[in-house]
């Protein structure tokens, strides 16, 4: 008989656990972070991007918390006007650079807290809203939690939200987003709320929430707009009120509007600035030139109704995105794409005003969130895609505040489509799966283009093949690898697009530099200068008069670099190494230590001032320096090879080999580095470790006498003495005017017993330099050793006059014999 298969079958009490443990808001809300986190767990090492390096990496502001408890410091620095105005998002950076400096890995935690932070707020905010008065008794109130949970996921793992999580500065996106969402979220409660203190809590933190919203962005201005909104979609009065009933009930409904409402004043007063009489500011707000002055406002807005239409085209159909899209300008209205995007959501957002105001009763209720999630995508917009021009026509991370509305919108949708065909149960999860996949997998690709430049504006340059910016920031990728050749390629790709294009010719000149081609440098300089007054112009000119030799011209130009922009740390830089350069020492350390003033975390100003401090011998200060540059570019071998001979020079011989090792570590093939370990060694009386570096460095070069004549000294202490002679010799044969290996050579001979060879090496170590005192006293210990007092005498007071201390205890030793003799 055969065995039938068993089928195994949970019981019912186990079934029945599992579904209400897979329907907890606590195990809801993991999912959300955890598939956020994975979509985002390849974007920690994502380096700056595009224009970080001067917003973040150059931005004196956020480098000092001072500022934020003394904002009135930072005016004149630059950045200030932002800084004032998203207060709260730059307070976060500066605390990032305060707690890991620029390690990029600390950044990107926070913009990915943030956007999982906003997920669960989605999945609270459609929670809270199906619990209001007008749709806890709708149709779809049973289904509260999945059309939550969907409009969350689909929110956490669009590939569209990719622009305003990677991209590190646009933090100001996620943040203002989150403090609406909340501010939202806690207004609901404060509504629904029975408790009085919960009432009034929850209602002072959602202003206080929409306060600090403000600070974060400008597009928060709508908020106040979207919660009155929500109070009049949402919290309907009963229908059995009376009259004066309704209202007194629309009169307390507006003093609770009143103070989120009073909040629409903070930024325009943050622009006008707050200092003034009122009919000052009011004049002001009413004639101030908001936005882009460059781009027209009417076209500006014509292309926006483009714009929006390809949002939301990338939010149905998430591919072909891009960092800097190649948009026409549309300059008429005409124009019939412009025409048919406007009447597309002209109806659209009609469709939003019908459902909101059609769903009167309970039997359309859920309409109402339809109707409203369509009106918060278009009001949330309306700040950057209006008639106020931003400095590009199209940003995918615009979109990421708005989107919350479209997935509040389009997942009640997709359920009730789904129950009118019939899509029940395991089908309709199965579905809702395929497509959360889909867009997991192209959220995490999208990531990997922004791993590194290349990648990101290979992207570009391949959607769009006249966008110059994408050539011109693909040949500074290049640059920043020395490929040199390519980068100046994609620099002419650039001009031959826009000739007038001035940073093109700037990029082309910095390359034109590496490559030791100055004129042709200087030439691309003057033509940047001539179409645009930009410091880094003069910076680049000053480098390249400096590499023509011509100091002077090179000091003109970063001077006025300076007076374009006095807190340029390059132009300062660029002084002090002159100053330095012409031996003006005291002037070059008062410059480098004002950039690190500008900027501490600079490890080239350390590095350069190291080297000021050890060309006036303060060896202490200058290993202090370049510890501090090894310390901020661990990979950086100048700063390392620097550090080891600034503690070599101070005496401090263990942390000189440390040094040294990690240098090897970086280059194992470089003789220099195992020599001055070596002697870093010697000098610890670890002579065999000390003979073997320097046998290391002779393999690797076997043309270096100091190799030898360092071994033979080695050598010599460990009394080897043919070995040393050989060596010495060698280094002689090598550098035949190498008067400390004549000398070396000498004591080694005098020690083995060959005091002929010993005399005729010390005579030659002197006849090639009569300054060297050591060769005096040793030739003064063998005239004496030899009994002719006389002559040593004679070499040991050489000796002593050139500062020889054994010489000169030789000396006084001689005078008390002489004495005692007396005696």
């Amino acid at each position: 008989m055969t065995d039938l298969p068993v089928k195994h079958v949970l019981p019912k009490n186990m079934q029945s656990t599992n579904k209400e443990f897979l329907n907890k808001t606590a195990f809801h809300i993991l999912l959300i972070a955890a598939i956020g986190f994975l979509a985002y767990s390849n974007t920690f090492s994502v380096p700056f991007q595009w224009d970080e390096e001067a917003f973040l990496g150059e931005n004196p502001i956020i480098r000092n918390l001072d500022y934020f408890f003394h904002p009135s410091k930072a005016v004149g620095l630059p950045f200030y006007e932002a800084f004032v105005n998203r207060y709260v998002g730059y307070l976060t950076f500066a605390i990032n650079y305060r707690l890991h400096a620029f390690s990029v890995a600390g950044f990107h935690v926070v913009n990915i807290s943030m956007h999982l932070i906003n997920a669960i707020l989605v999945y609270c905010f459609v929670l809270v809203t199906f619990k209001s008065p007008f749709l806890r008794d709708s149709s779809l109130s049973g289904n509260a939690k999945s059309i939550a949970l969907a409009a969350s996921l689909f929110f956490v793992a669009h590939p569209l939200q990719t622009e305003a999580i990677t991209y590190i500065f646009q933090r100001f996106v996620p943040l203002v987003t989150m403090f609406c969402l909340l501010s939202i979220v806690l207004y609901a409660h404060s509504r629904m709320s029975v408790n009085v203190r919960r009432k009034y809590l929850f209602y002072f933190l959602s202003v206080m929430s929409a306060v600090v919203a403000m600070k974060s962005k400008e597009n928060a201005f709508t908020l106040p707009i979207v919660i009155a909104m929500y109070e009049f979609c949402f919290f309907t009065p009963p229908l059995a009120l009376s009259p004066p009933e309704l209202r007194n009930l629309r009169r307390l409904r507006l003093l609770y509007l009143a103070p989120l409402l009073l909040t629409l004043c903070i930024i325009p007063l943050t622009f006008t600035g707050m200092n003034k009489p009122l009919n000052q500011i009011v004049q002001q707000v009413a004639t101030v030139n908001i936005g882009y002055p460059d781009t027209p406002r009417w076209p500006y807005l014509f292309t926006q109704f483009r714009v929006i239409v390809t949002y939301l085209r990338l939010l149905i159909f998430p591919v072909n995105q891009n960092l800097d899209y190649d948009y026409p300008l549309y300059s008429s209205f005409l124009i019939p794409q412009v025409e048919l995007s406007f009447l597309f959501l002209l109806a659209l957002f009609g469709l939003g005003v019908y459902l909101v105001l059609r769903a009167k009763d309970n039997a359309f209720a859920e309409l109402r969130l339809v109707g409203f999630g369509i009106l918060w995508f278009f009001i949330t917009l309306s700040v950057e895609s209006s008639i106020i021009p931003q400095p590009m026509l199209i940003d995918e991370y615009r979109a990421y505040l708005p989107s919350v509305g479209f997935f509040i919108s389009v997942c009640p949708v997709l359920l009730i489509l789904a129950g009118r065909i019939m899509i029940k149960g395991r089908m309709a999860i199965l579905l809702f799966g395929l497509i959360l996949a889909v867009l997991f997998g192209l959220t995490y690709m999208r990531n990997a283009v922004w791993c590194d430049s290349f990648t990101l504006w290979e992207d570009v340059a391949q959607k769009s093949p006249r966008n110059v910016r994408a050539f011109n920031n693909l040949g500074n990728g290049y640059l920043s690898i020395n490929e040199t050749d390519r980068a100046i390629a994609m620099f002419n790709r650039a001009i031959s697009l826009l000739p007038s294009y001035a940073l093109a010719y700037h990029n082309r000149g910095e390359a034109y530099i590496k490559k030791k081609n100055y004129d042709s440098a200087l030439k691309d300089f003057v033509k940047a200068d001539s179409m645009q007054k930009n410091y880094l112009t003069y910076i680049g000119m000053g480098k390249a008069y400096y590499g023509k030799g011509e100091s002077d011209l090179a000091l003109k130009n970063f001077i006025q670099a300076l007076a374009i922009k006095p807190t340029s740390e390059r132009a300062i830089s660029g002084v002090a190494f002159y100053y330095a350069k012409t031996g003006q020492y005291d002037d070059a350390i008062r410059l480098y230590s004002k950039g690190l003033k500008l900027n501490p975390t600079n490890p080239d100003s350390y590095l350069n001032r190291g080297k000021v401090y050890m060309a006036r011998k303060e060896y202490e200060k200058a290993a202090s320096d370049f510890a501090a540059a090894v310390r901020l570019n661990p990979s950086d071998m100048d700063a390392i090879y620097n550090c080891a001979m600034g503690y070599y020079y101070s005496g401090r011989y263990d942390l000189a080999a440390r040094e040294y090792s990690r240098a090897i570590a970086l280059n194992s093939k470089s003789a220099p580095l195992y020599e001055g370990r070596g002697l870093s060694l010697y000098n610890q009386k670890d002579i065999i470790h000390a003979i073997e570096d320097f046998t290391r460095a002779i393999e690797l070069s076997a043309e270096s006498p100091f190799a030898y004549s360092n071994r033979g000294i080695a050598w010599s202490d460990m009394k080897k003495f043919d070995r040393a002679i050989a060596d010495f010799t060698r280094a002689i044969e090598l550098k035949n005017d190498f008067a400390w290996a004549y000398m070396n050579r000498g004591v080694a001979y005098k020690m083995a017993g060959s005091v002929d060879h010993a005399l005729t090496d010390f005579n030659k170590a002197l006849s090639l330099n009569p300054d060297n005192a050591v060769a005096y006293t040793n030739r003064g210990d063998l005239y004496a050793e030899q009994g002719k007092m006389a002559k040593a005498v004679s070499d040991y007071r050489k000796g002593c006059g050139l500062k020889d201390i054994n010489a000169c205890s030789r000396l006084q030793t001689d005078k008390k014999q002489r004495v005692m003799g007396e005696k």
